[in-house]
């Protein structure tokens, strides 16, 4: 599991531009529940400048910011769980899920939370390379 970082456009697009990894500080049941490590969530915020974008309660077009999280399901398909819409508290943020079989990849899907908040909405995204426009 982890935080995405990017950044927001005009059109509504947001451009993922880092994956930062953290520990899972679940306590019970890690194969179907995830915890992001708060010392690394601060950390990324500082590096990124989050705590300035939040005085100023706005994003400016081109600013890195916190987007969204990533985790996977293991031996479940790629679509949120009863669990993460009972975690989902920020309704600006992705979620990436990826599903793993038998400890391989498989299909990747991004969420979000819908504008009533009582559940989750797929949206499209494109994986991109560094190379690509």
């Amino acid at each position: 599991c982890g935080l995405l970082a990017g950044t927001g456009h005009i059109n509504g697009d947001i451009a993922v531009t880092r994956m930062e990894p953290s520990a899972n500080l679940a306590d019970v049941s890690r194969s179907d529940r995830f915890e992001i490590d708060p010392e690394m969530r601060f950390r990324l915020m500082r590096e990124i400048g989050e705590f300035d974008r939040l005085e100023r309660d706005q994003v400016d077009p081109g600013q890195e910011h916190i987007v969204g999280h990533y985790h996977s399901h293991p031996d479940h398909p790629a679509r949120p769980s009863a669990t993460d819409l009972e975690m989902a508290f920020e309704p600006d943020l992705l979620w990436l899920i990826v599903a793993i079989a038998g400890g391989v990849v498989g299909e990747t899907t991004v969420h979000r939370l819908d504008n009533t908040g009582r559940a989750f909405e797929k949206i499209p995204f494109r994986a991109m390379t560094g190379q690509e426009p």
